[in-house]
């Protein structure tokens, strides 16, 4: 980053030890090392925003592709790709009028002549609510 040395570094511990002394350095040490400490936490920090804004902005971008690409009517497309000629569409069309066609045929023409029953609904000859009499073989059966 600076591009320093170990020259450069002997330098500076040199001139650091003449300046402070030996007594101080320690100390001096604690409190630059500290400071340099907080430099990159704060930098680390502002470098995670900025990255957290160009991500926001890269959602932001995508999301409203998606929106657009959702609200796209893609069946023209599909149609123009999968039929690009139309022929497939027309023989659809003309098997649509065939099937009409044989629908209409095949259904019978209601008619009006339907023929009402004749007499007043109730059965003729026995009885509804009566069963029937055993024949005589029946009746010697029942009571032997």
């Amino acid at each position: 980053m600076f591009d320093i040395g170990w020259p450069e570094l002997l330098v500076i511990a040199v001139l650091t030890i003449i300046v402070v002394g030996p007594k101080e350095l320690p100390r001096v040490l604690r409190t630059v090392t500290g400071i340099i400490r907080k430099i990159r936490m704060v930098a680390g920090d502002f470098q995670n925003s900025i990255e957290d804004i160009a991500r926001e902005a890269d959602m932001e971008d995508i999301k409203k592709e998606l929106e657009k690409a959702g609200s796209r009517d893609y069946s023209k497309e599909m149609e123009d790709y999968l039929d690009p000629t139309g022929d497939m569409s027309k023989s659809v069309k003309e098997l649509e009028g065939d099937m009409n066609s044989w629908k209409e045929k095949a259904q019978p023409a209601p008619s009006n002549s339907i023929t009402p029953p004749v007499g007043d609904g109730a059965a003729q000859g026995a009885d509804a609510n009566t069963t029937p009499e055993p024949n005589g073989d029946q009746k010697q059966a029942k009571t032997s």
